[in-house]
């Protein structure tokens, strides 16, 4: 069906806290919504619930007609059989409907090389538990996946093959991320989660800081139409004796103040993120230089190497995304 899972008056509140009252949601085929927020907003309260591994106070939760659900999250490591091996485990999601070598190929991407795949689950480490849950959500996978920070655990190479994976999943998505590159190249919509409170952004990533960045312009603009005119009241109230502004023109003042604040942000921003390129350039610089004259070299420091630089490209990657931004967002508040 068009509908996947449907949140009806949702009410949850923890005992010093209340997260959500009447809150509705509904997910449709072939949405990878990313949710988006502040820590401590509810994301993760909100992607339980949507997973089902959570109660709530009062509403209703309804999946949508032949919707399978598969949940993932790096605190639920007791869903593995500690007596398997690797690759049993993997198999015994498989159904008998992978080829072993596919099978393997899978281990593979998710770090699982040579005789790793015949190491006990109960030797593994959490990393390498929660890998193997995400290689057993998709080697077989179901229509409907809800994921919890999915890419914790992974080296740069395992990012982007997940990547791969999701990019190619024709089910539906609902994700928690804070990897900038794995929640671009997926999303396709976004809700943003505010304490007791959610909003809808139907588009990607960059339509979604598009949307913000113009609406916090909107707001900005507001304040500075307003600063001539409030400009001018304070002069006609001191002449009439009484400082004290209307309420309309009090919170134009704190808009403005607000647009002031966020533009030294903005800067102390910008500065430390060009600090960082230029020592990820140099660092990038000194290990392509190590790399290529890497003969009668260390093997191990070469392949940590390899990984690291691996992991300053993507990181240069982001920060790129993130300037990009911050100076359109500078160049509205300056206007």
């Amino acid at each position: 069906g068009y509908t996947v899972l449907t949140l009806s008056k949702i009410a949850k509140s923890y005992p010093d806290k209340e997260v959500y009252k009447d809150l509705d949601l509904e997910i449709t085929k072939g949405q990878k919504l990313c949710l988006v927020g502040p820590n401590g907003a509810g994301k993760s309260t909100l992607l339980k619930m949507i997973a089902g591994v959570l109660p709530f106070d009062s509403g209703t939760r309804k999946l949508g007609h032949q919707v399978n659900l598969g949940y993932f999250s790096q605190t639920r490591l007791d869903v593995l059989n500690p007596t398997r091996t690797v690759f049993e485990e993997l198999m015994s999601a498989a159904q008998g409907s992978i080829p072993q070598a596919q099978a393997r190929t899978l281990l593979g991407v998710f770090n699982f090389r040579g005789d790793d795949v015949f190491k006990p689950v109960r030797v593994l480490s959490g990393g390498e538990k929660s890998r193997l849950i995400l290689a057993k959500l998709l080697i077989n996978p179901p229509n409907f996946i809800c994921l919890d920070e999915p890419t914790t655990h992974l080296d740069i190479d395992g990012v982007e093959a997940l990547t791969g994976c999701f990019k190619n999943y024709a089910g539906t998505l609902c994700f928690i991320s804070h990897d900038l590159f794995f929640v671009k190249e997926i999303a396709n919509h976004v809700v943003e989660v505010n304490p007791g409170q959610i909003k809808h952004f139907h588009g990607g990533l960059e339509y979604y800081l598009e949307k913000k960045t113009g609406i916090e312009a909107d707001l900005q603009n507001k304040a500075s139409a307003a600063k001539a005119a409030m400009a001018q009241a304070q002069k006609d109230q001191n002449k009439g004796g009484n400082n004290s502004l209307p309420p309309h023109l009090r919170q134009a003042q704190e808009q403005h103040n607000q647009a002031l604040r966020r533009l030294e942000e903005i800067k102390k921003e910008l500065k430390a993120l060009e600090k960082e390129q230029k020592d990820l350039e140099t660092e990038s610089y000194v290990k392509s230089r190590f790399m290529s004259d890497a003969f009668g070299r260390d093997p191990q420091m070469i392949k940590e190497y390899g990984i690291r630089l691996k992991e300053v490209q993507r990181r240069q990657r982001e920060i790129t995304v993130i300037l990009d931004k911050l100076q359109e967002e500078k160049e509205r508040i300056n206007k």
